[in-house]
């Protein structure tokens, strides 16, 4: 669905995809003693496939439970086709890690503090105007009054009518600016202020559990070598 049917509840899609298929190899190896893992996963929906009809949802589930001999529906129903946060910890406990998470300034690799940038357009449109995705309460131009899914018309001056202008205005944006936002919403126009600025983000640091055992160790080794 387009974001602007969810607003302040976007999240990546790709990165969640990521962290679940982590996860889910984690959960498979400790279930096998490490005998098996994802990519055997991989292997049962090739062959269950072949015949071309393809898999449901449910059979993904099934082939995983078949390939691990384990039943994680409660993980389905909980992160996958639910919505509760997804839990890393089992695959950072195999390789004797925690995760702790703080917030911090954002800031480049030299240290130098980043601009607000968190704006964004719906992607779900093909042609048309561009429409807004305000996808956090917290972002200065969501404080300075825009709302995800109003029509972007301008932007410091100037006509914004494709996805190459609106980045090349964003990019330019530098601390301390004032950009002017012309936007229409609900059919009537809007002029919005915003004064760019710094901003926190979360950071997650990894660090060693209490007691890391040898295993722990030499599962790490074999993580950071790319198993």
């Amino acid at each position: 669905a387009s974001p602007v049917t969810n607003p302040d509840a976007t999240g990546g899609y790709y990165l969640q995809g990521e962290l679940l298929a982590y996860l889910l190899d984690a959960l498979v190896r400790d279930s096998t003693h490490d005998r098996r893992g994802l990519d055997d996963v991989m292997r049962a929906l090739y062959i269950a496939s072949a015949d071309g009809a393809g898999f449901t949802s449910q059979g993904l589930e099934r082939t995983i439970d078949s390939v691990c001999r384990c039943a994680l529906h409660d993980v389905f129903d909980r992160q996958i086709r639910g919505s509760s946060p997804i839990d890393v910890t089992p695959a950072l406990t195999r390789v004797g890690l925690r995760a702790v998470v703080d917030t911090v300034p954002a800031a480049d690799a030299s240290g130098a503090l980043l601009p607000d940038r968190r704006l964004g357009v719906d992607f779900s449109q093909t042609a048309g105007p561009l429409r807004l995705v305000v996808n956090n309460p917290a972002s200065v131009w969501s404080v300075s009054g825009l709302q995800t899914g109003d029509v972007l018309l301008a932007m410091r001056g100037s006509a914004v009518t494709s996805f190459a202008e609106y980045r090349r205005v964003l990019q330019s944006v530098r601390i301390g600016d004032t950009i002017a936002v012309d936007v229409q919403r609900d059919g009537q126009p809007l002029h919005v202020t915003v004064r760019a600025a710094d901003y926190m983000t979360p950071r997650v640091r990894l660090l060693d559990l209490d007691r890391v055992t040898p295993e722990q160790r030499t599962r790490r080794e074999r993580w950071l070598r790319g198993w």
